[in-house]
């Protein structure tokens, strides 16, 4: 089946807004955390980063505030750690970086299951 044409200009106007919402998420929070957690004498929350999985690890800890503590969080960040030098307006990032990200993955998995 063809692809329609507001299928692809969907998928070509929220590319954009993905790469935008990652960086700024990572950018302006992200990387403010770590130099302040550094600053404030403790060790770096990641010590390690496999192909950027980082990011997301940072945005669902900080965007859910009620989160469990879950060991595969606790191994890659220190949750507590993150959670206690993220302001509101990172709050605000990580919800966008979210929202976005899972509506270009559900747009993406949509095309490809019905447009094959």
């Amino acid at each position: 089946m063809k692809m329609p044409v507001w299928y692809i200009w969907s998928v070509v106007a929220l590319v954009p807004f993905a790469l935008i919402s990652t960086t700024v998420f990572r950018r302006w929070s992200m990387e403010r955390i770590e130099k302040q957690i550094v600053e404030a004498g403790y060790p770096r929350p990641c010590h390690w980063d496999s192909g950027g999985i980082r990011i997301g690890f940072y945005a669902f800890a900080i965007a859910f505030r009620k989160i469990q503590r879950h060991h595969a969080y606790n191994r890659i960040i220190d949750v507590d750690l993150v959670r206690r030098f993220a302001t509101r307006a990172d709050r605000t990032r990580a919800w966008c970086f979210i929202l976005i990200m899972h509506l270009l993955m559900m747009v993406l998995l949509i095309g490809g299951l019905v447009f094959r």
